[in-house]
């Protein structure tokens, strides 16, 4: 397709390495970058290019897709960095729109040939007429680019250091509720281990009242119950002749009445003889256990009680005369 201007032999300025042909000339590899850098697809065979940035095959009439414009521009020219879309007005991207259709118009039509030894990477084959481009460095375009620029940098920088004084706070604070509540544990764990060991005073106190109030009132049921047996041996007959046997009789326990049969247990009898026994010495146990023998004898209280004992309660002597006896026959054995 014969786009203008004479014919240029293909290998020219190429030599014959890339095998990209557009308009009917086989670029450098240079071209070939820039190209396809601008979403050219040049594997698809010879294209062609228009002033208007469309591009389509070679044997078609029909355009397959359009250069970019802008990154034509930014990625060609360095001059035109400053003229980045993002920042430009109506009037200059018009401009440079314009700008750009002269150079391809230019690039397209141009008749001379490329010499393979250029210095391509000073872009010397792009000269082309002056043209009335916008001066990047204007005053009235830089100097309000620049003081947006340090504007936009100052608020930045004021929100770096915002960010960072309010990180610094938030870790400030971050501390010092940990150091708050470690301390609260800490005076909680002081005040909870003294409740602990005031509660292990206040217990170990009533455990050593109670074992002491048991023991004075075992001391003093012991008492009682050799007194007792003592007033009934005193007791004239005539005053044990009123008397009720089963409530009369001193019983063995602590409890000292006999009710039912379970008021006056084994285990209760020789807990009692033993507890006597300890009150004076170890030893002293052989001789109380000869003292009860004569005292549980059934026969003696029989006699005592002038033959009224009932024959539930004789029967229950009985049993804590055999109980005395066994403990009796233990100890003697025991001593031997």
């Amino acid at each position: 397709m014969n786009m203008g201007g004479g014919a240029v032999p293909q290998g020219v300025c190429s030599r014959n390495t890339t095998g990209a042909t557009v308009n009917g000339r086989l670029l450098h590899h240079f071209d070939t970058l820039k190209l396809m850098a601008n979403g050219v697809p040049l594997g698809l065979g010879p294209l062609w290019i228009n002033n208007d940035g469309l591009y389509g095959l070679a044997n078609s009439f029909t355009p397959i897709g359009r250069i970019n414009i802008y990154n034509m521009i930014v990625r060609s020219f360095p001059w035109a960095e400053a003229f980045s879309p993002t920042h430009l007005d109506g009037t200059t991207r018009a401009h440079l729109e314009k700008e750009l259709e002269e150079l391809l118009l230019y690039e397209n039509t141009r008749s001379y040939a490329r010499h393979p030894h250029d210095d391509f990477s000073t872009r010397s084959y792009y000269r082309r007429p002056a043209t009335s481009l916008p001066d990047p460095g204007t005053p009235h375009q830089s100097e309000r680019e620049a003081r947006a620029r340090r504007e936009h940098e100052r608020q930045a920088q004021m929100e770096r250091e915002e960010k960072i004084e309010r990180e610094r706070r938030e870790r400030r604070e971050r501390e010092e509720r940990f150091r708050r509540e470690q301390q609260d544990r800490e005076e909680r764990g002081k005040k909870e281990q003294q409740e602990r060991e005031a509660k292990a005073r206040r217990d170990g106190e009533e455990r050593r009242q109670g074992a002491k109030a048991a023991q004075e009132a075992k001391a003093k049921r012991w008492k009682e119950y050799n007194s007792a047996w003592e007033e009934l041996k005193n007791s004239t007959v005539a005053s044990r002749r009123s008397m009720d046997p089963r409530t009369s009789i001193p019983w063995p326990t602590e409890a000292g009445s006999f009710r039912s049969c379970r008021d006056v247990a084994q285990s209760d009898i020789e807990a009692f003889l033993h507890y006597g026994a300890s009150m004076n010495a170890r030893s002293q146990l052989l001789s109380i256990l000869k003292v009860e023998r004569l005292r549980w004898h059934p026969d003696k209280l029989q006699h005592l009680f002038c033959a009224r004992v009932d024959e539930t309660t004789i029967n229950k002597v009985t049993e804590i005369s055999q109980i005395v006896n066994q403990l009796y026959t233990y100890e003697q054995a025991r001593r031997a």
